[in-house]
């Protein structure tokens, strides 16, 4: 019977243990679910802050396929096919992946078409006088119209003062108006008003014009750079000035020291030590400037 009893009172703790077992385990996984719906609502308040503020989110997938959402795409997903979505759910937008063929083949395009408009420039004209001249040649029919246009509307601002005159002629002697001045009056200025906006239709033709033949000039000097107006060359010139000067300088000076070495030796004294050193200094300046001269017109020629 003790036996017995004590069988009972172990299948009883046995009991009580598993009852508690159960209780820590449905406690845990209550922990749990509250724990993930806690993540849950701050990943919606978090997205939903960045909807507030941007009024978008970007939706994107990674490389094994799993979707993403976020205010923009991070770094390692650049190029990648995207989406952006509105706070309401929408999308608004979407932006296609790179595509290196049909990108590169753009890029392609891009390149042969310039490569075209490069070559028929340097077929029309041969060099940048010719560039000049041809632009002087577009803008000249535009300089007349101009020319006409400003003598018209000054010819309309004439009449308009001379109609005004009449019409304060009248006006004084406090009679009225004829209907015929008053009616060139209107005209004259409609004309005004009317000229005006030719004259400045011309003048952004002319100046479109320009800038058309401004790049053509550029790019001419690019591709012929050796050209007597390209920059290169231009500056080119201006330093080769400035070297021969400076070489004419020096030899100036050189040879006033040779003649006071010369001098020295009529006269059977010593050479002053200054006309030594004078000498070999102008004769090092001159081997120097000598060599940037030919460095310099190496450079023109490339």
């Amino acid at each position: 019977m003790k036996q017995l009893l004590l069988q009972l009172e172990h299948i009883k703790n046995n009991a009580l243990h598993m009852d508690d077992l159960k209780r820590r385990h449905n406690l845990f996984a209550y922990a749990s679910r509250s724990l993930l719906w806690i993540a849950c609502l701050f990943l919606i308040f978090t997205i939903s802050q960045q909807v507030r503020a941007e009024g978008k989110i970007v939706k994107w997938k990674d490389a094994n396929g799993v979707t993403h959402y976020g205010d923009k795409l991070p770094a390692d997903a650049a190029g990648r096919s995207n989406s952006e979505i509105n706070k309401t759910g929408v999308t608004v937008k979407k932006n296609e992946a790179y595509n290196e063929k049909t990108d590169s083949g753009e890029v392609e395009r891009t390149n042969t078409s310039q490569s075209r408009r490069d070559s028929a420039l340097l077929a029309s004209y041969g060099s940048i006088d010719e560039i000049d001249l041809a632009r002087d040649r577009n803008i000249k029919s535009d300089e007349l119209a101009l020319a006409n246009l400003n003598q018209r509307l000054n010819d309309t601002r004439v009449t308009l003062q001379k109609n005004k005159e009449k019409q304060e002629g009248f006006l004084k002697r406090k009679k009225p108006v004829p209907s015929n001045i008053l009616d060139d009056i209107k005209y004259n200025q409609a004309q005004i008003t009317k000229t005006q906006a030719e004259i400045t239709a011309v003048e952004k033709n002319i100046a479109v014009t320009m800038a058309r033949f401004a790049s053509y000039k550029a790019r001419y000097a690019e591709l012929k750079p050796n050209n007597d107006k390209s920059p290169v060359v231009i500056e080119g010139k201006k330093r080769l000035a400035d070297l021969e000067a400076q070489k004419v300088a020096t030899q100036t000076r050189l040879n006033g020291l040779l003649k006071e070495a010369l001098d020295a030796k009529k006269a059977g004294v010593e050479q002053p030590q200054r006309v030594s050193f004078g000498i070999q200094e102008a004769n090092e300046e001159i081997a120097r400037l000598n060599l940037e001269i030919m460095a310099t017109q190496a450079k023109m020629k490339e």
